[in-house]
């Protein structure tokens, strides 16, 4: 009996801890997504990590609703805008969380539109490789109509734009104007 006891409690202590590892496992791939998609702006030399910026949040994203989606997405967009214009704060503190709050709500918006898209049928992606390039580009379109929309929206905020990150990568910079 004791011995039974001692085994249910090692297994619920196994749980906690995988329970643990998985509430932490969405913040830091978030985390994670926001760092390297804010290093390109600050050091132009990194201009590559901005094309692998976003593979920890989309696996941060796998799997959620539209509305747990966007808390993530919005999460992302606030530690980007925090880390890449934290010097904005010296000028006016709320402002610049008024700011970073505005930008990320598309963000948000980008992450409650995303997950109905990529996962409505995953198992039928994995099989129809053309299907997941498809839905791939559908998603990317999002971003860039989302960005569009944050440059002219309510007198346009066209900052840290994703383009702007290559602006060390002089024979990719000259395609922007497409």
């Amino acid at each position: 009996m004791t011995l039974a006891r001692a085994g249910a409690e090692k297994n619920s202590k196994n749980v906690t801890a995988n329970e643990r590892m998985s509430r932490l496992k969405d913040p830091f791939l978030i985390l994670l997504s926001s760092i390297l998609w804010m290093l390109p702006f600050h050091f132009g030399e990194l201009w590559l990590l901005s094309a692998v910026a976003f593979v920890p949040y989309f696996f941060a994203l796998e799997r959620k609703s539209p509305g747990r989606a966007a808390q993530v997405s919005f999460f992302l967009g606030i530690l980007f805008y925090f880390m890449l214009g934290y010097w904005l704060s010296f000028v006016n503190v709320l402002g610049f969380f008024l700011l970073a709050g505005y930008l990320a709500l598309y963000t948000a918006l980008f992450g409650y539109l995303v997950p109905g898209i990529l996962w409505a049928e995953a198992g039928s992606y994995a099989r129809d490789p053309g299907k997941s390039a498809w839905m791939a580009m559908i998603v990317a379109s999002f971003w860039v109509i989302l960005e569009y929309a944050r440059g002219w929206v309510a007198g346009g905020i066209p900052w840290a734009l994703l383009a702007y990150s290559q602006w060390k990568n002089l024979l990719f910079i000259q395609t922007a104007d497409w």
